[in-house]
């Protein structure tokens, strides 16, 4: 008996789901293939489709993402921009009125109140926010996919186990 409590040449247990090359797996593959040559080409055309969905599924999902991800980066320059420009503002409006026409540096907006200049930037920040979650997958449809290619393969496995003798 070797130091980890197995015979060599014996299985630790039953192979688990990543053992593509167990025996069993393989014999009744071959046989199937042997008495049903038509069904490999209509298996791989169904596994073909199925990639072809996942894939068109996985494309859809990058571009939502992306847009969600360009607005939220719109949005936030677009927030960025507005708060500046109120921060020229509010300094304009607490700067002392220049000696000369010629010394205009900051032009105070006249009656603008002061919740304004809050305001008025923290609309497309919000949006920002809003994007970013929607980026982030918290906003959307939440659907449940049909089963893909992994679980395709996964039956395909677990119905070449029951069939093996």
């Amino acid at each position: 008996m070797s130091g980890h409590g197995v015979e060599p040449g014996t299985r630790a247990g039953p192979p688990g789901p990543d053992s593509a090359a167990d025996p069993a797996v393989l014999k009744g593959l071959v046989r199937l293939l042997a008495s049903h040559p038509g069904l490999l080409l209509e298996h791989l055309q169904a596994h073909v489709a199925l990639l072809v969905i996942d894939l068109a599924e996985a494309r859809a999902r990058l571009e939502r993402q992306a847009m969600w991800w360009a607005g939220a980066l719109a949005s936030a320059a677009v927030a960025a921009t507005l708060s500046g420009t109120a921060l020229l503002h509010w300094m304009g409006r607490t700067m002392p009125p220049p000696a000369t026409a010629g010394d205009l540096a900051v032009v105070a907006v006249a009656g603008l109140s002061p919740w304004w200049l809050a305001a008025v930037p923290a609309a497309p920040l919000l949006l920002a926010l809003l994007c970013t979650a929607g980026g982030l997958g918290w906003l959307g449809p939440r659907r449940v996919a049909p089963p893909g290619l992994q679980a395709r393969f996964e039956g395909d496995r677990a119905s070449f186990h029951e069939g093996a003798p």
